[in-house]
């Protein structure tokens, strides 16, 4: 499973410099690919707070908690860690 399109990066509704990201997928999600996505943005992505866990839809979403307004780098982190979550 791999990103479709390009990360959305959003202020989270509650506090300021909280980042809700929408990642699009080229596929639905399996419950099994969400645990191990899951798994993967909790050891590797910085400020991973939780995650929506909706299998059947083709869109990871989740809320960091840490500011984190580069696009680019956050991008390049979730892209390692669908790489890493796809291996499994």
């Amino acid at each position: 499973m791999t990103r479709s399109g390009p990360i959305e990066l959003t202020q989270h509704a509650d506090w300021s410099h909280w980042r809700d990201v929408r990642v699009p997928l080229d596929a639905p999600a399996t419950d099994a690919f969400l645990v191990h996505i899951e798994g993967q943005l909790r050891r590797q992505l910085g400020g991973f707070q939780s995650m929506e866990f909706e299998p059947g839809r083709p869109l990871l979403v989740f809320v960091l908690n840490e500011p984190q307004d580069d696009a680019d780098a956050v991008t390049a982190e979730v892209d390692a860690c669908l790489a890493e979550a796809a291996k499994s």
